[in-house]
């Protein structure tokens, strides 16, 4: 059966085919990041980060920061698995499974730079109670 909206489509002007284009768009660049934060909501909805903060609401500031600032998708769902992995036994090996390779690659990367920015912040808190300690 064939119905009148399949040539009226075709002869819909221009600018409808790119906002159709648009619109399809959208939805492929949120797919992973829905995805990546259905993945992540379990393992981090009943955790706090090192600074009291919720971690699930902590990843979705980073993901919408880095929406507004026009990051690409894969970055924003790259957030939510970012935090995630500090809750998973070997997180680079189930990111690359349920992601990929290059998720997983851009995760054990991100995850070094937080572990050595969690060092350097307790290297300078234990260095701050020194100096406050030869003050007295």
């Amino acid at each position: 059966m064939k119905t009148g909206l399949s040539g009226a489509a075709q002869g819909a002007a221009p600018i409808v085919a790119l906002v159709d284009e648009a619109q399809t768009q959208e939805a492929l660049d949120a797919a992973p990041v829905a995805r990546a934060r259905a993945f992540a909501e379990p393992l981090l909805s009943a955790h706090q980060l090192d600074t009291g903060e919720d971690a699930l609401e902590h990843a979705d500031g980073v993901a919408a920061i880095l929406a507004g600032i026009g990051a690409a998708p894969s970055m924003q769902a790259a957030a939510y698995l970012v935090y995630a992995g500090d809750y998973l036994n070997k997180p680079e090996e189930i990111v690359a499974k349920a992601f990929g390779a290059s998720y997983a690659s851009l995760v054990m990367h991100t995850r070094k730079l937080v572990q050595i920015q969690r060092a350097a912040r307790e290297a300078q808190g234990a260095f701050g109670g020194e100096q406050r300690a030869e003050q007295t």
